[in-house]
């Protein structure tokens, strides 16, 4: 077997073994069965919550509306239903939609008007955030026990949640890298003006990535809520900075172009280990902000050229057992 095609590139792969190493010789209750089924659901919910970020990312955007769409959603599936498991199919389509109808207005927004992305998404959070006030009536409510025991439940020794996260990121990994649209997706957040004179319709492919990533989010919502039982009104808060932290750190540059939709996802789960790490030791919750702020400024440093061809050469002697080339390190 050849080892070059199977040992990853991206930096993320080896920091997350890294902090598992480290987590083992400092803290090894962060690693212990009961700590690891308390992370890996909200790991889960944040790499769902980054494949939409991810889309947006690849359009040279950011999405700030993450906190507002997961939250409305997490509200409509948990007081539409009113408890009962025969209207949670309606409620969990009514969530998909209103992340659809969010989506579709910041699409129109940015790829219409042109307006810029923070602008609007930082818009459309406040708008959102406002419409959940009022929908939910200050009250929280507990979800249909049908989403609870899935959220909550494991297939095969593994939980329902980490299942989803893995096949959706799959899915969408696939249809990224080896349909038309992905490819045009690609092309148009490369270089919008190579891709208009290609005949692509630049204006819709942008439009589209508004549009599903918004629905990842309310996806998102529907998953977290389930796993909370009774989400409160600021559920969807703690997914802004993680998410954009779990796109960068994945690889995918804020310059567009191509996502890498895998490394997002063991980027998400690197920062919940490390939030669990962090609370561990006893380290007040404030640090985790400053540890995921930190973790964006060294991702974006790792985007450089410098920190791909380090991890080229540590994949290169691992899987040679020779000292990479003079001419390759340069």
């Amino acid at each position: 077997m050849n080892l070059r095609r199977v040992v990853p590139t991206a930096p993320v792969f080896y920091a997350t073994v890294l902090l598992f190493l480290v987590c083992a010789v400092i803290q090894p209750r962060s690693l212990s069965g009961a700590s690891l089924n308390s992370m890996l659901p909200f790991a889960a919910v944040l790499a769902v919550a980054s494949i939409g970020q991810t889309l947006v990312v690849q359009q040279r955007g950011v999405d700030l509306s993450v906190a507002g769409t997961v939250t409305f959603s997490a509200i409509i599936v948990s007081k539409y239903p009113a408890g009962s498991d025969g209207d949670l199919p309606m409620a969990i389509l009514l969530s998909l939609l209103a992340g659809a109808v969010i989506g579709a207005i910041l699409g129109f927004v940015v790829s219409v008007l042109q307006v810029t992305p923070l602008i609007a998404t930082f818009g459309m959070n406040a708008i959102v955030g406002g419409v959940v006030v009022a929908y939910a009536s200050g009250q929280s409510r507990y979800v249909p026990p049908a989403l609870n025991h899935f959220a909550t439940g494991k297939t095969l020794g593994i939980q329902n949640l980490v299942w989803t996260a893995v096949v959706l990121v799959l899915v969408a990994a696939f249809v990224m890298s080896s349909t038309r649209f992905g490819r045009k997706f690609d092309a148009v957040g490369a270089n919008i003006d190579s891709a208009r004179a290609s005949g692509l319709n630049v204006t819709q492919i942008r439009w589209s990535a508004y549009v599903i990533s918004s629905m990842c989010y309310a996806l998102a919502g529907v998953l977290i809520a389930g796993f909370a039982n009774v989400p409160d009104l600021s559920v969807g808060a703690s997914y802004v900075m993680p998410s954009i932290a779990a796109v960068v750190l994945g690889g995918t540059s804020f310059a567009g172009g191509r996502g890498h939709l895998i490394g997002t996802m063991v980027a998400a789960l690197l920062l919940s280990q490390l939030n669990q790490f962090v609370l561990s030791v006893g380290a007040p919750t404030a640090v985790q902000y400053i540890v995921q702020a930190a973790v964006i400024a060294i991702a974006a440093g790792l985007q450089s050229s410098k920190g791909w061809a380090i991890a080229r050469r540590l994949r290169a002697r691992f899987s040679s057992g020779r000292e990479p080339a003079v001419a390759s390190a340069r």
